[in-house]
Parts: C-alpha cells; structure tokens; sequence
C-alpha cells in the first residue's frame, strides 16, 4: 500500500514539474508595441468645411467618436461609443453603439445597439495619427487627425 502511494506521489510531482515547463510569463514573439498604446491615449481631431470628427481613447480601454456636420441650419451630431487596443500599428475598435444628437430636446438620444468591429493600420508621429488602412485596404488618401 506505502509503495502504491508513494508511486502516485512520483506521479503527482512528475506532471506538477512537466506543467512548469509549458506555461511561461508574456510571449516574446508578441508584435512590437512601438509605443502607440500609450501615444493614442487622448483626443484627436481632423476636421474640413462640412464634417468634423473626434476620436477620444481612454487610459482604461474606452473611446468615443463625435461627428458632426456643418453648414446645416439643426447640427447634425452623432456619437459612438466602444473600446479598443492597439498592437503594433493595428487599432482594433468595437464600437458597441451610438447616440444620435436631437436639437430640439438638446439631448442624445440612443439610436441603436448595432456593435462593429473595425481593425485600422495607423501611424502616429508627434501630434499626428493617420489612418493608413481599414481591415487591410489601402485608402488613396489616409485620414490624418492632429492631437487636441
């Protein structure tokens, strides 16, 4: 019966000691940060004579996205809400639904709950986040916002 324990024992201890062997810390084959988690935290905006649109990360992981169109006689405003990560120079945005702006009550109105997901290839130089690509096509002319 000692021996039978004692081999269940040596059996415990074998896989216990294996186990360690397979699990590790953090992945050093993760893609490069280069530092844009921490550059894109912050509001950004770009802007021209009939929209506006700023992008607003989080420290805890949120964002916001308000646009508005100008040039109308009731602004024309809606506001999307959801969270992000950023690896390497790909941002992944959910967004988890929006608010359209009602002038008439001067209030947001929940408008639906429609979630997206949106993987965008970005660049940030100084106070510049460009918009390279979304889901992998290349845009003839990225969106560039400049830090608020």
């Amino acid at each position: 019966m000692k021996k039978k324990n004692l081999l269940h024992l040596m059996t415990i201890m074998m896989v216990a000691l294996l186990s360690f062997g397979f699990t590790s810390c953090s992945s050093d084959d993760d893609e490069e940060d280069n530092g844009y988690s921490t550059s894109i935290l912050g509001s950004w905006q770009t802007e021209d004579e009939n929209f506006s649109e700023e992008l607003s990360f989080n420290a805890n992981g949120t964002c916001t996205e308000l646009l508005e169109m100008k040039g109308m006689s009731l602004a024309a405003k809606m506001r999307y809400s959801g969270t992000y990560n950023v690896k390497g120079d790909k941002l992944t945005i959910n967004w988890k639904g929006y608010e359209g702006w009602n002038p008439l009550t001067n209030r947001w109105l929940d408008m639906t709950d429609d979630p997206e997901t949106v993987v965008i290839t970005i660049s940030i130089s100084g106070n510049k986040l460009t918009f390279l690509s979304m889901e992998g096509e290349k845009t003839n002319s990225p969106t560039v916002y400049t830090k608020k």
